[in-house]
């Protein structure tokens, strides 16, 4: 089977999601991770395929300057930039924000989606 994976590109979603895909890997299934391109290293240092997406939303090195832009931020202000952030590159009609348009990647690549939310209570 072909599985794609997507995560949020910060290591508390990278570290669960990288050690899941090597496991499926190791299972004999062909498995692909799919982010923003910085992610890249840390990808590919856990021994695994990368596809960046996004890339003319989020070019190599954004990544860092929104994470300073957010760590300024709190409350409702940090929420508020970090919906923005998210849908950034959406245009209307066809309002495909940055992970929608992972998701189609994926299907036009005949591979299954992998997608957890990693949540604590």
């Amino acid at each position: 089977m072909r599985i794609g994976f997507l995560s949020l590109p910060v290591p508390g979603h990278l570290n669960p999601m990288t050690a899941l895909a090597r496991k499926v890997q190791s299972r004999g299934h062909d498995v692909v991770f799919i982010s923003l391109a910085d992610v890249a290293p840390f990808v590919e240092a856990a021994g695994l395929p990368f596809v960046p997406c996004s890339e003319a939303a989020y070019p190599a090195g954004s990544l860092g300057k929104l994470v300073r832009r957010l760590s300024e931020l709190s409350g409702e202000e940090a929420l508020h930039f970090t919906v923005n952030a998210m849908m950034k590159g959406d245009t209307p009609p066809h309002c495909l924000s940055p992970f929608r348009t992972r998701c189609l990647k994926l299907a036009w690549m005949g591979l299954s989606l992998i997608s957890i939310n990693l949540m604590s209570n």
